[in-house]
């Protein structure tokens, strides 16, 4: 059973959401073991998941986390990329919704943080038609090892 955690629940990660829930129901392989947001009104509903609004309270609830998905705005993945980065002992992978970080400094550092472990970062198709993204998506190939995905939700 491979085990996934959610960081941020805003448009972003109530599509992973999504994505698990109808892997989960057709393969039963993973299981959604939490979810964190910092604004609790995000969270509601969630009765039959582990819900909080402090990452460090999300690595709680497991011994082993096999994937966490960073699902927050830019503007705040560096932050938790290095809250993250305190469990590390806790999680394999990581993916990242796309851009990685807001620019490239932030990104070189999120590598060197993160060089021992699989990071990938998530890019839907309509975002691969514009521009900014395919730059960055260059620059992501170019520059870092990290592994570019595309999750569907069939």
């Amino acid at each position: 059973m491979i085990k996934v955690a959610i960081i941020g629940f805003g448009y972003s990660g109530k599509r992973f959401y999504e994505i698990l829930k109808v892997r989960q129901k057709k393969q039963n392989d993973i299981k959604i073991v939490g979810i964190c947001d910092n604004n609790p009104n995000a969270l509601t509903g969630l009765n039959d998941i582990f819900t909080c609004t402090k990452v460090e309270k999300l690595f709680m609830i497991s011994k082993d986390i096999d994937i966490i998905i960073i699902a927050v705005n830019e503007k705040y993945r560096f932050e938790i990329f290095k809250e993250v980065l305190k469990y590390k002992n806790k999680f394999k992978i990581i993916i990242s919704e796309k851009l990685l970080t807001e620019n490239v400094e932030q990104a070189e550092k999120v590598l060197e943080m993160y060089q021992n472990f699989g990071v990938f970062v998530h890019y839907q198709c309509q975002e691969l038609c514009k521009k900014q993204s395919i730059q960055n998506l260059l620059l992501l190939f170019c520059l870092f090892p990290f592994y570019i995905i595309q999750l569907y939700l069939y």
